[in-house]
């Protein structure tokens, strides 16, 4: 094993050669454990995700199988890792659940505290997928005291400065720049330039803190260290947010040039880390569906023994029911709005006609011809989904349709029976709506990235706004969308 990550470092290709070797000819479980675990090691560092998830997944089977819990941990963690680089949140979920189950009963080991703070600061990622702040503050609390007690070594403040780097991350999102910046310099002074990728996200967030207060001289400083390293560690999404506050201070300070650049920069990489994870979900499930037929008997045991756990469990499922039913029922009453919303075809002589008064003479503050085109033109816009441009204002609106924003406010207030903030948040939960049903690939990517796709400016406000329109969390709304589709299969 000594050979083969010395070898790793110098020639990736062969490394794997050798590992896949040693796989093939292990004389026990645990030297396939080891050695399936190296092996997705190798993969993710020449780039090749699809390929470390599985080979993560093997060395975790068989670590469970066999009731290895030092390699099961480390699996199960590594997965989850994995799984959330990519999005897919709800099997990064199940991993770290596992992975805290195989470290409890290793409590006497002397990483135990390390990887109990691993494992929390991977809850902390997923309860702020989930909008719940509180929570991922409170698992970032429980991650740090399990490193605090380790004492202080290089290693151990590297890990500091990853949750000190969430910590501001999360109080940005509550848009409480003062903590933020508190904690963004806490962790600036333990990373110690350790990592490129994590030097880069907190010179992020200084610089976006600056730009906030309109510190423009120390926004741009921060920021093009961010950049720098950004583009050194080549991770998808720290370039992500580093290019978008770049485009975000040069629209501040009115160089639109520079703002179109980096707005460019911004859709590359958004269209890049998509058709990856779209890429890595699909290669997954075609690697993993020849699995199927094997576990099929097993699956039928468990079902077996599921049904005799919903019977001993039946009282608790009664008093369940109340909730789901009444989850089911807003989520039937959301699909009829908006299939409404969406089969509604507004014609130009209904345009005309809903302002005609009883006596027959137009309340419009404006000719029908210029009623009838600045509908006609809107519903164009909507078509082209100019609402998810998180720009997107009445003024930016007004000059698309070439007029004003009082005749803007008049269309949208007498036509789409709304002001123009809640006629945007409605086209854009409806967007959602649709992306999450038409396309299910989208139902296991993190709610955040969701929220960046359809225009939202955080992830707190995408479930704040979701909830209002739709009566149902986004995280509920996903779990019905599941259930439909799974009914539909069985069809």
């Amino acid at each position: 094993m000594e050979i083969v990550t010395n070898v790793r470092n110098i020639d990736i290709d062969r490394a794997i050669e050798m590992t896949d070797s040693l796989y093939k000819n292990a004389k026990n479980d645990q030297q396939k454990i080891k050695s399936a675990l190296l092996l997705a090691l190798c993969y993710e560092e020449k780039g090749e995700i699809t390929d470390a998830i599985y080979w993560a997944t093997q060395s975790e089977k068989k670590a469970i199988q066999k009731k290895d819990y030092e390699f099961q941990v480390r699996a199960s963690g590594y997965l989850a890792t994995l799984y959330r680089r990519v999005d897919l949140t709800r099997q990064a979920e199940e991993h770290i659940k596992n992975a805290e189950i195989a470290n409890a009963q290793r409590k006497s080991k002397a990483n135990y505290y390390a990887i109990q703070s691993i494992i929390h600061h991977e809850k902390a990622f997923h309860e702020s997928d989930e909008g719940n702040f509180e929570e991922a503050f409170n698992e970032l609390e429980k991650s740090e005291a399990y490193l605090k007690k380790m004492g202080d070594n290089p290693q151990n403040n590297f890990a500091l400065a990853s949750v000190y780097e969430s910590f501001a991350a999360y109080y940005m999102e509550l848009k409480d720049y003062e903590k933020a910046k508190e904690k963004a310099n806490r962790a600036i002074e333990l990373a110690q330039n350790q990592s490129p990728e994590l030097i880069g996200l907190i010179e992020n967030h200084l610089g976006a803190i600056e730009l906030h207060y309109k510190n423009y001289d120390q926004a741009i400083e921060h920021l093009e260290k961010a950049e720098k390293f950004a583009d050194q560690s080549q991770k998808l999404s720290v370039q992500f947010v580093v290019y978008k506050n770049l485009a975000k201070y040069f629209k501040a300070i009115e160089d639109f040039e520079k703002t179109v650049h980096y707005n460019e920069k911004v859709s590359q990489v958004h269209a890049k880390r998509t058709a990856n994870n779209k890429q890595i979900s699909n290669e997954l499930m075609s690697k993993l569906h020849h699995k199927a037929d094997q576990e099929k008997r097993s699956n039928q045991i468990l079902i077996l023994l599921s049904i005799f756990l919903i019977l001993s469990l039946i009282d608790i499922v009664v008093i369940a029911r109340v909730s789901i039913k009444r989850k089911n029922r807003k989520y039937k009453q959301l699909i009829e709005r908006f299939e409404d919303a969406m089969n509604k075809k507004s014609t130009q002589e209904d345009a005309i006609k809903s302002q005609e008064t009883k006596e027959g003479k137009s309340k419009s503050i404006m000719t029908p011809e210029t009623e009838e085109r600045l509908l006609e033109e809107l519903e164009k816009l909507e078509k082209e989904k100019f609402f998810i441009n998180k720009e997107v204002t009445l003024s930016t609106l007004t000059s698309d349709l070439n007029s004003n924003n009082r005749y803007v406010s008049y269309i949208i207030k007498t036509h789409k029976k709304n002001d123009f903030k809640n006629y945007i948040n409605e086209l854009r939960v409806y967007f959602v709506i649709q992306l999450l049903r038409d396309q299910p690939e989208y139902l296991d990517y993190k709610l955040a990235y969701i929220a960046e796709k359809s225009g939202f400016s955080s992830h707190s406000q995408f479930t704040q706004v979701f909830k209002k329109v739709s009566s149902l969390t986004p995280s509920e709304f996903i779990s019905e969308v599941r259930k439909e589709n799974k009914k539909s299969n069985l069809k």
